[in-house]
């Protein structure tokens, strides 16, 4: 019989019964391709493509099963201050009209979840207004990432109640021509941990936008809506209750493929892209005007991986040095000085946290 190429979606179940003809192609959402013959049931499940950025597989999320945990795993009554709050690493909890949340990390989330090695829980608290709002999102940089391309974004979830949530892609341009949202669907979940997936188009951005330095494409969770957000979140109501999530992916694609395995380190190395917390001993040399009684200090520190844009420098931990202070910040390292605390001593800086992460504005 003739070979021919027919593209389809099925469930496993649907898939694992089906004759298909003689090369025809199954999608098979969260498990990946499957190739029939015309004779044998469920086909031959084909190898995963190499995940290259920007092609089917490859994750735009990074810690999308939040394995890294540099920023801790709880941040209880968040935010206390401002409406932004950074939590588990790659994510932010962004808030408006009063909500709050409790937010947490384990491993003992995702019970009998084989393929998920953790998972994040939100317990929304509502402001219960027309404008409050509780959203889980992550920004990378770059809005030009997923301009007239096929998008598919693919996650586990479940909520302590029956609730509806929405997932939108939003494309923020940093300069005067401000923002563009495409609205990948809503999600209705139930007390059971389900598998969803949105497959939408990114709309070309008009010729009259521009981009500036730190434009960004965010995945935007909206766990809690008031009406003034019925528009762009398919109504998602004021809604408070715990939510469950792991195995986040948003692919170009057409189709979902598996969230796979990932190594801890790999995606340590993503994560610190955009946000270090580091505790490796540096040692500083002597420089400066030294006076015999004081002597003044310098060490170039350089960052495990490049940022993505210019970062913050805090928590500067240090011995033997007083008053450490960085300078020359720059997107490979920077500068520390600061001034030994006596000649015979050996000053040394023990750890900073770098933070390139971008704000969901």
């Amino acid at each position: 019989m003739t070979a021919r190429l027919v593209l389809k979606r099925l469930s496993e179940l649907e898939n694992d019964a089906l004759i298909g003809i003689n090369g025809e192609l199954i999608a098979v959402p969260g498990v990946g391709l499957a190739l029939h013959d015309g004779g044998t049931p469920g086909g031959i499940m084909l190898e995963p493509p190499p995940q290259v950025a920007g092609s089917a597989g490859h994750n735009l999320i990074r810690n999308g099963n939040f394995i890294v945990q540099q920023n801790g795993y709880e941040w209880l009554g968040i935010p206390t201050s401002g409406d932004i709050r950074y939590i588990a690493d790659g994510w932010h909890f962004h808030r408006g009209g009063g909500s709050t949340a409790n937010v947490a990390i384990s491993r003992t989330y995702t019970e009998s979840e084989e393929d998920a090695y953790t998972a994040l829980r939100v317990n929304t608290f509502s402001g219960g207004l027309a404008s409050s709002y509780s959203i889980l999102c992550q920004q990378i940089a770059d809005a030009r990432l997923c301009i007239g391309r096929t998008v598919t974004v693919s996650y586990k979830a479940r909520a302590t109640n029956p609730r509806r949530i929405a997932v939108v892609l939003r494309q923020d341009f940093d300069s005067a021509t401000g923002t563009l949202e495409t609205f990948a669907g809503n999600a209705e979940l139930t007390t059971d941990w389900q598998y969803f997936t949105h497959t939408f188009r990114v709309p070309d951005t008009p010729g009259s936008y521009t981009y500036g330095a730190a434009s960004f494409t965010g995945l935007w969770f909206w766990l809690d809506a008031g009406s003034n957000y019925d528009d762009r979140t398919g109504g998602v109501g004021n809604t408070s209750g715990q939510f469950d999530i792991t195995n986040v992916k948003m692919e170009i694609s057409s189709i979902a493929t598996p969230f796979g395995a990932t190594s801890y380190w790999d995606e340590l190395l993503r994560v610190q892209q955009y946000f270090e917390k580091n505790t490796e001993t540096v040692y500083m040399a002597q420089g400066g005007y030294n006076d015999g009684a004081t002597v003044k200090t310098v060490a170039y520190i350089p960052y495990r991986v490049p940022k993505v844009k210019t970062p913050s420098i805090s928590g500067i931990t240090s011995s033997y040095v007083t008053s450490p202070v960085a300078s020359g910040i720059g997107t490979i390292g920077f500068n520390v000085l600061g001034t030994a605390n006596d000649v015979t001593s050996i000053a040394r800086i023990t750890g900073f946290t770098a933070d390139a992460e971008i704000l969901p504005y």
